[in-house]
C-alpha cells in the first residue's frame, strides 16, 4: 500500500466495498528488501460486521507466474516477427530492401526498440549500417552507427569481435554494466539494457550483423536466443540465394571470363542495330572473329594465361568498336557489328582496320610475347539476312569458309549454305535403314546422387527426320516391355533434334509415336538449350501439348547456350542436364564449379530436377552429391546399352544393386 496518498486509499476502499461478495484482484509491483523486484496478486473484498465495515486483503506472491507469462508473451512476439520475416523472404527479390523490411518487422512485431543491419567491410574490417528501424529519436543514431570488428581487439572487449570469433549470437542483458558493450553512453540515453548481435554467415563468411536493442534487462534468454539464431540463419541463406541469383541473372547475359556480352546479349542489341538501320535506310555489317593460336598458348602457358589473353582481346575490341557492339559468343570466337557501313568494300575495310588495331601489335601474357592472329565471317544487313538468327547463321557458315581456306576475311554468299546438299545421300540411306528396321536403340542409365540405384534411362539415337519418330516408338515399346516384365517402371529419356521440333506436326507425330506404350507414358523428352531458344514462344505452346500428352521435359546441355533467365521459369520443364563439358572441368576448375553451383541453385529454386552428364570419376560423383545435385550418369555409372544388357541390369537394380560398370 507504499506510495498511496490518502485519498488514493479512500477511493480504492470505496471501490472494495461497492464490489460488496465479488472483491477486487489486482496485480502489481512491489521491491524486495535487497532491492529486487517482484509481483504480488491482491485480493481485496469487504466485510460487514457489527462495528463496520472490515475490508480483507490476501496477498499472494506472482512473481513467477507474472515471469512466465511475460515470457510467453515475449516469444509469441518473436514468433511473429519470424513469421512476417520470412513471408518478407520468400517474395523480395532485392538485398537492400530485404533488410530494410526485415528491421521494421523486427521492430513492429518484435517489439524492439531498435534493430539495425551492418554490412562488415573484409578489408576495412568496419561494420557500416545499411538498414535500420526503430524509435524516431534513435534513427540517427543508428543510421550513423558504425563498429570496429578487428581482431586486434579482444572478445572481452567487444561484443561484435565475439561474434566474428565465435560466429554465434553475441548479446548482454545489462549493457549499461558489461566491459564488452560500446557506445553506453548512448545506449543510457535511450533506455537500453538489453542488446543481442546475430551474425549474417554468407558463404561460410560472417558478412554481416543484424543487432536488436531492448529497454528491459534480462531480455535475451536462452529460448529466445535460438529462435533469433535461426531468424538469422534464415536471412543469411536468403541473401545468399539472391547472390547467386543475381549471379546466374548476369552469367544468362554476360560472358564470366571478359565481361563482354554473351550470345543471347548480342542477338538482343543486335536485333536493336536492326531496328535503327532498317528505320534509316542503312546497312551495318556484322563479323565473327575466330582467335586463332589459343589451343596452343592452353597447352603451352596453361588455361590461366589463355583466359588472360582472350580478356586482353575483348579488351582491344571493346576500345576499337564499343562495349555495346562486342561480344564473346564461343570459347574463342567474338563478335563485332559495325553499326554504320555503306557496302560490302566499306564494311572489309572497316573491319580491316578493327583487326589491324587489335592484332597488329602483340599481348603480352605472364611475360610472355604473343602474336595472335584473327579469321573473320562478315555479313551485311539486309542483303544477307533481315533478321538476328539469319545473320548469325550466315556469319557462321562465312567463318567456317575462312578457317576452310585459311583467308583472313570472308564475306558470306548463299552458295556457302548449298553444301547441305552433301546431306541428300545420307538421308536416303537413313530412310532405307528405317523401312529395314535396322537402327538400335542403346540405352544409359541415369541413377539417383545418394543411393546410386538406377531412377530413370536416356535412349541413344538422336532424332533425324523420321528417325526420331522411329526412336520414340521404339523406346515407348520398350519402356511397355520393361513394365510387363514387372520392372521397376522408370522413364525413359530420348532425345530431340532440331528438325524434329520444328516440324509444324510435331505434336501429334510425338502423340501417334507413343500410342503403344502404356498410359500414363513413360517418356521423357530432351532438348538442347539453344534448341528451344530458337522460337521459344511457339516451342513453349508446344511443350506444353506434349506434357498434356504424358511426358516430362529436360533441357539437355543446360550451361551451353544462352536460354534467358525469364523464359526458363515459363518453360514446361521438369529437369535441367548440366553439360558434360563443366563435369570434366569440376574438380580443376573453380568457374566450372561455381556454374554447376549456380545452376543446381536455380534450378531447385524453380522446383526442377538436376542432372549431371558425362561422369566418368568417383571424386566426380562426390563433389556432385555435396552440390545436392540429383541425379548422375555417364560412364561411372555405365556405358550405354542395348535392350538385352539394359534388361539385365534393370533385374540387378531391382535386386538392390543400382550401379552398373
Amino acid at each position: 500500500m507504499l506510495g498511496r496518498t490518502r485519498e488514493q486509499l479512500a477511493r480504492e476502499n470505496d471501490a472494495v466495498i461497492a464490489a460488496a461478495e465479488r472483491g477486487i484482484r489486482t496485480e502489481t509491483r512491489y521491491v524486495r528488501s535487497d532491492g529486487s523486484g517482484g509481483w504480488t496478486e491482491l485480493y481485496r473484498r469487504a466485510l460487514p460486521t457489527d462495528s463496520g465495515v472490515l475490508i480483507v486483503t490476501i496477498a499472494r506472491d506472482v512473481t513467477e507466474r507474472r515471469a512466465q507469462q511475460e515470457k510467453i508473451e515475449r516469444l509469441n512476439r518473436v514468433y511473429a516477427m519470424l513469421s512476417g520475416i520470412n513471408a518478407a523472404i520468400v517474395h523480395i527479390r532485392d538485398r537492400d530492401e530485404l533488410f530494410r523490411e526485415c528491421c521494421r518487422i523486427a521492430h513492429e512485431a518484435g517489439g524492439f526498440d531498435a534493430v539495425s543491419i551492418h554490412l562488415i567491410d573484409p578489408q576495412k574490417l568496419i561494420a557500416e549500417p545499411v538498414a535500420w528501424h526503430g524509435r524516431r529519436e534513435m534513427m540517427e543514431w543508428l543510421r550513423q552507427g558504425r563498429f570496429s570488428v578487428g581482431v586486434e581487439k579482444s572478445a572481452a572487449q567487444s561484443l561484435p569481435v565475439e561474434l566474428i570469433k565465435t560466429r554465434r549470437p553475441a548479446t548482454t542483458n545489462d549493457a549499461l554494466h558489461d566491459p564488452r558493450v560500446q557506445f553506453k553512453d548512448a545506449l543510457a540515453r535511450f533506455g537500453i539494457n538489453s542488446v543481442a548481435f546475430l551474425p549474417l554467415i554468407v558463404s561460410d563468411r560472417v558478412t554481416g550483423v543484424m543487432t536488436m536493442y531492448s529497454p528491459f534487462k534480462g531480455h535475451f534468454d536462452e529460448a529466445e536466443i535460438r529462435l533469433l539464431s535461426g531468424l538469422a540463419a534464415d536471412i543469411s541463406f536468403a541473401v545468399e540465394h539472391l547472390e547467386k541469383s543475381e549471379r546466374a541473372t548476369y552469367l544468362a547475359l554476360y560472358d564470366e571470363l571478359t565481361g563482354l556480352a554473351n550470345r543471347q546479349l548480342l542477338a538482343e542489341r543486335l536485333g536493336q542495330f536492326i531496328h535503327v538501320a532498317r528505320h534509316a535506310q542503312a546497312r551495318l555489317a556484322l563479323a565473327l572473329l575466330d582467335i586463332e593460336r589459343l589451343r596452343s598458348v592452353n597447352n603451352s602457358l596453361g588455361r590461366r594465361a589463355g583466359d588472360a589473353l582472350l580478356r586482353q582481346v575483348g579488351e582491344r575490341l571493346a576500345r576499337a568498336a564499343g562495349a555495346t557492339a562486342t561480344a564473346r559468343v564461343a570459347s574463342n570466337h567474338f563478335a563485332v557489328v559495325l553499326p554504320a557501313v555503306r557496302d560490302r568494300p566499306d564494311a572489309g575495310r572497316k573491319m580491316a582496320a578493327l583487326t589491324r588495331a587489335c592484332f597488329a601489335e602483340p599481348y603480352t601474357v605472364d611475360g610472355t610475347e604473343l602474336k595472335v592472329r584473327a579469321r573473320t565471317g562478315l555479313v551485311v544487313f539486309p542483303t544477307d539476312g533481315a533478321d538476328t538468327e539469319t545473320l548469325l547463321v550466315n556469319a557462321e557458315t562465312a567463318l567456317r569458309k575462312a578457317k576452310q581456306t585459311g583467308e583472313r576475311q570472308v564475306f558470306y554468299t548463299p552458295d556457302l549454305s548449298e553444301r547441305t546438299a552433301a546431306w541428300l545421300p545420307l538421308e536416303t540411306k537413313l530412310l532405307g535403314a528405317l523401312e529395314k528396321d535396322e537402327f538400335v536403340l542403346y540405352y544409359q542409365p541415369k541413377v539417383d546422387t545418394k543411393t546410386r540405384r538406377i531412377v530413370g534411362l536416356e535412349a541413344l539415337l538422336r532424332w533425324i527426320l523420321d528417325v526420331g519418330a522411329w526412336a520414340l516408338q521404339r523406346a515407348a515399346l520398350d519402356h511397355r516391355s520393361w513394365i510387363e516384365q514387372g520392372l521397376t517402371p522408370l522413364r525413359v529419356a530420348v532425345n530431340v533434334s532440331p528438325v524434329q521440333l520444328r516440324q509444324h506436326d510435331f505434336v501429334q507425330a510425338v502423340a501417334q509415336a507413343i500410342q503403344k506404350g502404356v498410359t500414363p507414358s513413360g517418356i521423357d523428352l530432351e532438348l538442347t538449350e539453344s534448341l528451344v531458344m530458337e522460337d521459344v514462344e511457339e516451342n513453349i505452346r508446344k511443350l506444353n501439348h506434349v506434357r498434356d500428352l504424358g511426358l516430362r521435359v529436360a533441357i539437355d546441355d543446360f550451361g551451353t547456350g544462352y536460354s534467358s533467365l525469364g523464359y526458363l521459369a515459363k518453360l514446361p520443364v521438369q529437369a535441367l542436364k548440366i553439360d558434360r563439358s563443366f563435369i570434366i572441368s569440376l574438380l580443376t576448375d573453380s568457374t566450372a564449379r561455381t556454374l554447376v553451383q549456380t545452376i543446381n541453385s536455380l534450378a531447385h529454386t524453380l522446383g526442377l530436377e538436376v542432372i549431371a552428364e558425362g561422369v566418368e570419376e568417383e571424386e566426380q560423383a562426390k563433389a556432385l552429391l555435396l552440390m545436392h545435385c540429383d541425379q548422375i550418369q555417364g560412364y561411372l555409372i555405365s556405358r550405354p546399352v542395348p535392350f538385352d544388357e539394359m534388361t539385365r541390369l534393370l533385374r540387378v537394380s531391382r535386386l538392390g544393386n543400382g550401379t552398373a560398370r
